[in-house]
């Protein structure tokens, strides 16, 4: 009977786990280049042989086997701003520099920093094939050319080319932030032939509908634990309180 207490609680606190997911996955719906995250349960055969194995909680019911940034490809919206670019495959990522090291992200909203390099929209500076791409200071976004092949041009002149680049597994990648990744030491990145196009944003991949679905499942399935829980500790309070009948 304790054991069902356990599982029903462990199954709330599961079920709590994936509506804070749901919810900042809805949160940055609209942001574009973000990647939602996925939550998975433990399979049955996972639990049974941490079981049979002795492994300490591995009786405690329901168990979070992971969450994961889930990588499919978003909408590509055409906005005609000429800083917007977005990359027409879901296996490639824009490089990014920084004090704690390379950072990688799928949002190709740039914009022209205040040292003339070509910066992310929160100003961390966008990587070059040679490193930072610095733009003229008297070129406006109008002159700005970013070819098929990620390279940059102002007006006839070549300033640089992105830094594109992709992954064995990109399920390794960790987020460090809402739209940026890094990688694990053991996993350096590959160069990636992405044809790159201009004035283009790529939206993020969530599904404010879907989303919706699995958080009114999810409450149901939290409701459903909750009544299991109560009333299994009605069970154990009649069974140890013989009196309280």
């Amino acid at each position: 009977m304790l054991r069902g207490l356990y599982s029903a609680a462990t199954a709330m606190d599961a079920a709590t786990t994936n509506q804070e997911i749901i919810s900042h996955n809805l949160a940055y719906a609209n942001v574009p280049g973000f990647r939602r995250s996925v939550m998975s349960f433990e399979t049955f055969e996972t639990r049974l042989q941490r079981q049979l194995a002795s492994e300490p909680g591995a009786h405690l019911g329901t168990r979070v086997s992971q969450v994961k940034t889930d990588f499919q490809m978003g909408r590509l919206e055409q906005t005609g701003r000429p800083l917007d670019v977005a990359l027409a495959s879901p296996e490639g990522f824009f490089v990014l520099g920084g004090p704690d090291g390379p950072r990688y992200t799928r949002s190709g909203v740039f914009h022209i920093g205040e040292d003339g390099n070509l910066v992310t929209s929160t100003g961390v500076p966008v990587q070059g094939a040679g490193g930072p791409i610095a733009i003229p200071a008297d070129a406006s976004p109008s002159q700005i050319r970013i070819g098929t092949d990620g390279t940059v041009w102002v007006n006839e002149n070549q300033v640089g080319q992105l830094d594109i680049v992709r992954f064995a597994d990109p399920d390794r990648l960790q987020p460090t932030g809402t739209l940026s990744f890094s990688a694990p030491p053991d996993m350096p990145p590959e160069p990636a032939e992405v044809t790159v196009a201009q004035g283009m944003r790529e939206s993020s991949n969530v599904s404010a509908v879907d989303e919706l679905v699995r958080m009114i499942a999810g409450m149901r399935y939290f409701e459903a634990s909750q009544r299991a829980l109560r009333q299994l500790g009605e069970t154990v309070h009649e069974h140890t309180n013989p009196q309280a009948g």
